[in-house]
C-alpha cells in the first residue's frame, strides 16, 4: 500500500490523480495553460532581471573607465566610455520596464521591490545622461591638449610669448 496514494484508514484512492479525474478535460486544459503561462512569465521576468543586472554592471565599468579617463585628461576616451555607459544603462532600463516587470509590479509583495528597482534604473540613466556624458563632453571642450597655452600649469607663458 502506497502511503501517498490511499487514505490509510479506509483504503480508498485519495491521491492527486484521483482528484483530478473528477474535473472535466476543459478545466484540466485551462489549469495546465495557466500554469504554463505563469512559468513562462516567471522565467521571462528572471531573464530580464539578469539582463538588467549585467547591463548595469557593464555601465558601472564604463563609468569607472570614463572617470579614469577624465582624471588622466583623455577626454575623447572619457566621452566614448560615457556614451558606452549611457548605452548599457538604457538597455538595463528597458529590461526593467519590460512587460513581465510591469505585470509583476502590480502584485502587492513583489511589486514594491520591482518598482523600486525601476526607479533606481531611472536614476542611473538620468545620471549617465545628465551628469557623466555632460562632464565628459565638457572635459573634451576644456582639455589641456586643446588649450592655446603651451603649459596648463603656467598659462601666462603662452600669453606673454
Amino acid at each position: 500500500m502506497n502511503i501517498f496514494s490511499r487514505n490509510r484508514f479506509d483504503g480508498i484512492a485519495d491521491g492527486l490523480r484521483h482528484r483530478l479525474a473528477d474535473f472535466s478535460p476543459g478545466v484540466k486544459r485551462f489549469v495546465l495553460a495557466a500554469v504554463l503561462v505563469a512559468l513562462v512569465s516567471i522565467g521571462w521576468l528572471g531573464s530580464q532581471g539578469l539582463t538588467a543586472k549585467s547591463k548595469l554592471e557593464k555601465a558601472g565599468d564604463s563609468v569607472g573607465q570614463a572617470k579614469d579617463s577624465l582624471r588622466t585628461s583623455k577626454s575623447e576616451d572619457a566621452t566614448r566610455f560615457a556614451e558606452n555607459a549611457q548605452f548599457h544603462a538604457r538597455q538595463a532600463l528597458a529590461a526593467t520596464h519590460s512587460v513581465p516587470s510591469n505585470i509583476a509590479g502590480s502584485v502587492s509583495f513583489v511589486g514594491s521591490s520591482l518598482k523600486t528597482s525601476q526607479q533606481i534604473f531611472d536614476v542611473a540613466v538620468g545620471v549617465t545622461d545628465n551628469v557623466l556624458l555632460s562632464a565628459a563632453k565638457m572635459g573634451a571642450g576644456i582639455s589641456p591638449g586643446k588649450s592655446r597655452f603651451k603649459s596648463a600649469r603656467r598659462p601666462a607663458e603662452g600669453i606673454l610669448e
